[in-house]
């Protein structure tokens, strides 16, 4: 299901895929960033350990970061203990 077409409004529709036990990616569109978009162009990963969340790279929007977060809400109630941002490009950071 990698790279959707078009995203679902609300963001919240979109759906963590599990990888493996305590890994999940939310896969975002194979396009430029605009408004319709809300920037999110890349796919962001979450990855639960015993001391809690590990985010990578959080979208280019405060959408898509809220979104994220709504969704680590609703897997576990640990904390966000480190952020991976893998590149400087807008897609990856939130601002």
């Amino acid at each position: 299901m990698a790279h959707n077409i078009s995203l679902p409004e609300p963001l919240e529709q979109l759906e963590l895929t599990r990888i493996a036990d305590g890994t999940y990616a939310i896969h975002g569109m194979l396009a430029l960033p605009d408004k319709d978009n809300k920037a999110f162009i890349s796919n962001n990963g979450v990855v639960i350990t015993d001391h809690g969340v590990v985010i990578i790279d959080t979208g280019g929007s405060f959408q898509v970061g809220e979104m994220i977060v709504k969704k680590i809400k609703a897997l576990t109630d640990k904390p966000v203990v480190a952020v991976f941002n893998t590149h400087i490009h807008g897609d990856h950071e939130y601002k």
